[in-house]
């Protein structure tokens, strides 16, 4: 894609973002089924002889949800990456990449927030040059302002 073309469409995904999006799906679905696997097994009883180990339990319907959860955001990723929609594959990796930090498996948070938020800055940095370029924007009658008082 040429320069010229990038800043006229600040929104859509370049091969590489792409690429990131389309690869990065499945592995989240892998990783939201692992993450889910884990979190049932080592979930601890809930009634126990201490009452410490009893408070700590969750219901195995949250961890569904949470599942759900996970899967849709995976398929969220997949979908913007296909249409080429960079600022909601964006948000979409780092949803995701947020909802499993939370659960602090940081190793499969990190790379959904790095790429997330790389999209996310692109996203800004491309809509900020167009809105400079395009004559008749509130940002070049600024500086036309700006100008003219000097």
């Amino acid at each position: 894609m040429k320069t010229d073309q990038r800043t006229a469409t600040p929104d859509v995904a370049e091969d590489k973002e792409r690429l990131a999006g389309l690869l990065g799906a499945p592995f989240a679905a892998a990783i939201a089924l692992l993450v889910y696997g884990a979190l049932v097994a080592h979930d601890p009883p809930a009634i126990s002889l201490s009452r410490l180990a009893g408070s700590k339990h969750v219901p195995a319907s949250l961890y569904a949800e949470l599942l759900g959860v996970l899967l849709l955001l995976a398929i969220a990723m997949l979908a913007t990456a296909w249409l080429r929609k960079r600022l909601l594959l964006g948000s979409a990796m780092a949803m995701y990449g947020l909802a499993i930090l939370n659960l602090h498996y940081w190793g499969f948070a990190l790379p959904y927030l790095l790429f997330g938020g790389w999209m996310l800055l692109r996203t800004y940095r491309a809509r900020r040059d167009l809105r400079a370029a395009t004559p008749g924007s509130s940002s070049t009658r600024r500086r036309v302002r700006e100008e003219r008082r000097r």
